[in-house]
């Protein structure tokens, strides 16, 4: 009654942090994530240090709650024609699948300080809008299609494989079957 009817403001409990200190936060929760028992880590810890180097290297002191789409879009073109790094030098431009890989990366940063409280919950709709590179409608180069091995190479391997690996390989030329298939097909599958 004596606010008139309304809920108090709620106070916003989102720290203020720049870019530089969510990344770095995320790098410790990466190295803990993705991290072996053996101390060693899986490649998608170095992967994001690569995608979230030219975000720093742009925004790093820019608060965290202000990177947006056209933010996220500057990165992206850094990606696609390539850039010079003062500490890493020459980045090379990168093909229009690994600017998706990557950028998609940098989106699940944000998503991980939405997630904690870092940034406030209405900067990750903005970032999820910025469509992905399409084939052929953008500058950046597209790979060359991955083709089957060549007969004549298959054939010239086939003496050097064990007799159990020959038989796989000569039964997933056969049947176009994926690998993880063949290894777990029985006697009885035939």
């Amino acid at each position: 009654e004596a606010a008139g009817r309304r809920l108090p403001a709620q106070s916003s409990q989102v720290p203020d942090i720049s870019v530089n200190e969510m990344v770095l936060g995320f790098m410790r929760y990466a190295d803990q994530h993705y991290g072996r028992p053996d101390g060693t880590y899986n490649s998608e810890v170095s992967e994001y240090r690569l995608a979230l180097r030219p975000v720093v290297h742009l925004y790093g002191h820019t608060p965290a709650a202000a990177f947006g789409p056209l933010a996220l879009k500057a990165v992206r073109d850094l990606m696609v024609h390539g850039w010079t790094h003062p500490k890493h030098g020459e980045q090379p431009a990168l093909s229009r699948g690994v600017v998706n890989q990557r950028i998609g990366r940098v989106r699940r940063v944000w998503k991980w300080g939405v997630e904690n409280e870092l940034i406030p919950s209405s900067v990750l709709p903005g970032l999820q809008a910025v469509r992905g590179l399409q084939r052929g409608r953008s500058q950046a180069r597209e790979t060359e299609p991955v083709k089957p091995v060549v007969d004549a190479v298959v054939e010239e391997t086939l003496p050097h494989l064990s007799r159990h690996v020959a038989g796989l390989v000569r039964l997933l030329r056969l049947t176009g079957m994926r690998c993880g298939e063949v290894c777990v097909m029985r006697a009885c599958d035939i």
